[in-house]
């Protein structure tokens, strides 16, 4: 009984490991995009326009993202999660969640790949969906950065 025990442990803690490591889309350069709208990315308020998406430190994971404006007027760190998709994306892209008039950016999509980035959602959305108002999905496609 003790044995089976054991085993159940050992099982228990490599499914814990093993979702650890679910395959996790890498931002390997810079994305470029415009966005036509005011939108939320974390707890942060953003003005319409262009953004490049880039890893903050690539030494130190590839959770953080730095989300920063053409004129380098907003800077602002990303927390993200991994993230899955049914399909592949073809190319970059966001996806915002439109809740009562306000957007908020929710993912971070990879060209080619079915792992992205699910950003954190802020304070503001959770408490807008508690309410009961109701999203509806908006992508925007994204750009590599020609340097």
């Amino acid at each position: 009984m003790k044995k089976i025990g054991h085993m159940l442990a050992l099982g228990v803690i490599a499914l814990v490991v093993l979702a650890g490591t679910t395959s996790y889309a890498l931002l390997t350069d810079t994305l470029d995009v415009n966005i036509p709208f005011q939108f939320y990315a974390g707890d942060t308020h953003l003005p319409a326009g262009e953004y490049s998406i880039r890893v903050a430190d690539p030494n130190s994971g590839q959770y953080v993202l730095d989300l920063s404006n053409a004129n380098d007027s907003v800077d602002v760190l990303l927390m993200t999660n991994a993230a899955q998709i049914d399909i592949p994306t073809t190319q970059p892209a966001l996806d915002f969640k439109k809740i009562g008039g306000q957007y908020f950016l929710t993912h971070i999509w990879v060209e080619g790949s079915k792992a992205g980035y699910a950003v954190t959602e802020p304070y503001l959305q959770k408490q807008l969906e508690k309410q009961g108002q109701r999203g509806e999905m908006h992508r925007v496609k994204a750009r590599h950065l020609l340097h």
